[in-house]
């Protein structure tokens, strides 16, 4: 997996509510299957601020995909970095 097709498939998840809460989940659901013990805060900061802005700026594309995108790959490489 990596950030660009996952951020390219939610797109069309976040126009809607029910979009947002399933993408929220699938993240959230995501982030606890992956954790292989090395605890590092800041990968559920980062995905509690990316949902954040999701949710607030929903109808500002460019942002919405802007901060999930970030949040995406900076959680990808600091799962390939614990291998």
């Amino acid at each position: 997996m990596d950030a660009k097709s996952v951020t390219a498939v939610s797109r069309g998840m976040i126009a809607s509510s029910n979009g947002r809460k399933r993408l929220g989940r699938f993240l959230i659901k995501s982030l606890c299957d992956t954790y292989k013990g090395n605890y590092d805060p800041h990968f559920i900061t980062g995905l509690g601020s990316a949902l954040w802005a999701i949710d607030r700026y929903w109808n500002q594309e460019s942002v919405a995909i802007n901060a999930l995108h970030q949040y995406l790959d900076f959680l990808f490489d600091g799962l390939r970095s614990t291998d």
